[in-house]
């Protein structure tokens, strides 16, 4: 708590802080993923988007690698931290609180380096909290 009156029953309070934060993001579908998962293909196909097209109707399973891709990403943790402040109001003997806050997110490396996401950003966050 950065303020909170009054002192006893703390009604009114602002806070701030921060700590560590893990993320996880959805990989983006890009040109680089999609020529690493499809290698064989594209190359068998010399160039030619017909033959292409053809080799991938061919085979129903063709894009499964893609997905299976975009699902393993899914278990990456991205690392980080975050800053937060808000503010809190609870009355005494009530054990209902109101809070708004809000965070700045921190990464340690791009979520997508191929894409160039780096993942800074914003969250805000409002809502009821439960406490004695």
């Amino acid at each position: 708590n950065i303020i909170a009156v009054p002192d006893k029953m703390k009604i009114f309070r602002i806070y701030a802080g921060g700590g560590p934060s893990v993320h996880f993001a959805t990989p983006v579908l890009d040109q680089e993923m999609v020529e690493d998962v499809l290698k064989d293909i594209i190359e068998e196909s010399n160039g030619d988007i017909n033959q292409l097209a053809s080799a991938l109707n061919r085979d129903s399973q063709a894009l499964k690698p893609i997905v299976e891709k975009i699902i393993e990403g899914l278990t990456v943790p991205k690392f980080g931290m975050h800053i937060d402040a808000g503010i809190m109001i609870k009355l005494p003997v009530i054990p209902l609180g109101f809070y708004v806050d809000g965070k700045f997110m921190i990464p340690f490396g791009d979520f997508n380096e191929d894409a160039g996401l780096k993942g800074y950003g914003l969250l805000f966050n409002g809502g009821v909290s439960f406490g004695l």
